[in-house]
């Protein structure tokens, strides 16, 4: 895919972004007509030439009606997500190259199904005379655990990486 280089503001799609943030705190609380909440906090700050960012992250998708197979009704459940994320940054000697990673725990809910996952997200901006170009590879990590529930007609995975 395709994005954008937005240095004032670093939301954590790509690591390298994070030398140039001028912003250093953010709060963001959504909440959707649907049950659907999310709850934000995320922060950047400068250690001499190393720049470091935090964010943590939540999302509740709400209560569900439990169903059975037989369409009966049984007991209600909800789903949320968790991630935690840690990023670094770095300008090369040269200030041609800003490398950065974003490192991140993520918790998944779904019923009484579960998952949890690492994920990684290493980053290069080239700082050219004309343009800039960017590279990131998003959302890359290991599934740690999944702890499914099987009926005998269902299979439901709850996993984000």
């Amino acid at each position: 895919g395709s994005g954008y280089l937005i240095d004032s503001q670093f939301d954590f799609r790509n690591a390298a972004v994070l030398i140039n943030s001028k912003r250093h705190i953010k709060f963001d609380i959504i909440q959707y007509p649907a049950g659907i909440n999310s709850q934000t906090i995320s922060g950047t700050s400068q250690y001499y030439n190393h720049n470091l960012g935090f964010k943590l992250s939540r999302i509740n998708y709400g209560t569900f009606e439990g169903r059975n197979s037989d369409n009966q009704k049984t007991q209600d459940y909800s789903a949320y997500d968790i991630h935690i994320q840690g990023g670094y940054g770095l300008q090369s000697n040269s200030g041609r190259f800003n490398l950065g990673i974003i490192g991140g725990f993520f918790l998944g809910r779904i019923e009484s199904n579960s998952a949890r996952a690492i994920s990684l997200e290493p980053a290069i901006i080239y700082n050219g005379e004309i343009f800039r170009i960017g590279f990131l590879l998003q959302n890359y990590g290991v599934i740690l655990s999944l702890d499914i529930r099987v009926n005998s007609y269902c299979f439901f995975v709850a996993a984000k990486i």
